[in-house]
């Protein structure tokens, strides 16, 4: 209990505390005349943007690689495909689609999807 009371009333001198030593720090270094140019700054910075532009350009080359490869592998097994699509006016379409080895003729308007005809499993590639 004595201690906390202790730092509680210490704390308010905390403040001024660190101003004294921010000031004193600042008093004893040399004139900013002294420190580093601004072209040396201005050449790190664009050093590190030219830096974080080539990582950059460097990973979305690398992603895309292995995405590409990535999503190649995985199509070869889907079940399910779309095979042709076609506009039939401004909302509508028709849509074929391989489904388990049987292909369907779709009509999808923006509230509904029927299925207009269906070709069974080893059955003709035209639609009956």
């Amino acid at each position: 209990m004595k201690w906390t009371v202790a730092v509680l009333t210490a704390l308010p001198a905390f403040p001024a505390a660190v101003m004294a030593e921010a000031a004193a720090a600042q008093a004893a270094t040399p004139a900013a005349s002294e420190g580093p140019s601004l072209w040396w700054a201005a050449l790190k910075m664009v050093l590190a943007l030219a830096l974080v532009l080539c990582i950059l350009l460097a990973l979305a080359r690398y992603s895309k690689r292995y995405l590409d490869r990535f999503s190649r592998g995985r199509d070869s097994g889907r079940s399910v495909s779309i095979v042709e699509v076609r506009q039939t006016g401004p909302k509508t379409q028709i849509m074929v689609i391989e489904a388990f080895g049987a292909k369907y003729l779709l009509g999808l308007t923006p509230t509904k999807i029927s299925v207009i005809d269906k070709v069974p499993f080893g059955g003709t590639d035209g639609m009956a």
